[in-house]
């Protein structure tokens, strides 16, 4: 819904397409014209509308071999996008991590957010920008591609988007209690070491 109103009047005229660049922070190893892409499902619902350059729009490459390999290609072409963006604008961000201008996020039941699920070794990788994951048995597509928490922190703003009443528990604790829920939700974790944090929640999701 977010994306298909950003696509429509008045945000498709006041939104500045061409100059930005869009990434996904995470993505099921799925074909992009398969229901569950994320990218499929942005293309359909916005970028498809809206007059985007195409040479900014970064999908993971899910047609590699593996998704150990889609991970490496996705963090190879990030390095080489964002030295080319600091080279075009002489800018030095000096770190071990590029500076996204916005990250949005969403939030599972189990507390996951990205591809970073609870108990994931994913959420101790310190240096890598984008890992392979294997999300929990319940879940039907398992194999996915991840941005780390480390490159998530880096952001100048984080947005979190949150609704419907099965989300409650999980927001109200990383509001509430956010020492308890460092232990439980790796979304409790995300924290930008430098910018700002904001939750958008419908009302169900924080009844």
């Amino acid at each position: 819904m977010l994306y298909e109103k950003l696509a429509a009047a008045p945000f498709a005229q006041r939104f500045p397409w061409r100059d930005s660049r869009f990434f996904w922070s995470d993505e099921r190893f799925v074909s992009p014209d398969h229901p569950q892409s994320n990218f499929g499902m942005a293309a359909q619902a916005m970028l498809e509308k809206v007059p985007v350059d195409n040479n900014h729009v970064y999908p993971v490459p899910t047609g590699a071999g593996s998704v150990q390999q889609a991970a490496g290609l996705y963090e190879k072409k990030l390095r080489h996008v964002f030295e080319n963006i600091e080279n075009e604008y002489d800018t030095d961000y000096n770190r071990s991590f590029p500076r996204f201008d916005l990250l949005l996020l969403g939030l599972g039941t189990d507390g996951h957010t990205a591809s970073l699920f609870p108990g994931s070794a994913a959420l101790e990788v310190k240096k890598r920008w984008v890992v392979p994951v294997t999300a929990p048995a319940a879940y039907s597509l398992r194999e996915r591609v991840s941005f780390t928490l480390g490159l998530i922190n880096q952001a100048a703003c984080v947005v979190f988007l949150a609704s419907g009443r099965e989300k409650s528990p999980v927001v109200k604790a990383i509001l509430n209690e956010p020492e308890k829920a460092l232990e439980l939700y790796p979304a409790a974790r995300v924290s930008p070491v430098d910018g700002e944090l904001v939750w958008f929640a419908d009302r169900e999701a924080v009844s």
